[in-house]
């Protein structure tokens, strides 16, 4: 079979499918958005690309407050910047520490290793943060 010309696709066609592209971003980008566990992703400088609802929210950050900040300032005190590295260098399939964070609350941070909008060699890293609750069993014990 063939590959089709780029010339022979017609607008209509052109259009059907750009808005396929467009419903789906909104689609996942709703998910993101929506789910309760705070996600950032890093660039493999080390600043905030995007980070969802549930961590702006939990920390007090506006999209336009966060974006491009360096993630050891936006996670302070918790070596967060070694661990992404590691990740980011392909040394570890990811990370995971625990933080202590300033809005008094304990939180496990999981780096894992992204590729990036750009392209295979362009890297990021996705950042999960799960607030750590002690269970009933727990208090118990």
């Amino acid at each position: 079979m063939e590959r089709a010309e780029l010339d022979q696709w017609k607008s209509r066609e052109v259009a059907r499918l750009l808005a396929l592209v467009e419903a789906e971003r909104r689609y996942y980008q709703d998910l993101v958005a929506s789910l309760p566990t705070g996600l950032l992703i890093v660039s493999n400088e080390l600043e905030v690309i995007s980070a969802n609802r549930a961590f702006r929210r939990a920390f007090g950050y506006t999209r336009e407050g966060l974006l491009g900040k360096d993630v050891s300032e936006v996670l302070p005190g918790c070596g967060v910047a070694a661990g992404i590295t590691e990740v980011l260098e392909g040394r570890s399939p990811r990370s995971v520490l625990e933080w202590d964070a300033p809005v008094g609350k304990r939180f496990r941070i999981t780096a894992v290793a992204l590729r990036g909008w750009e392209g295979e060699y362009d890297r990021e890293a996705l950042l999960v943060l799960e607030q750590q609750r002690c269970s009933g069993f727990a208090q118990l014990a």
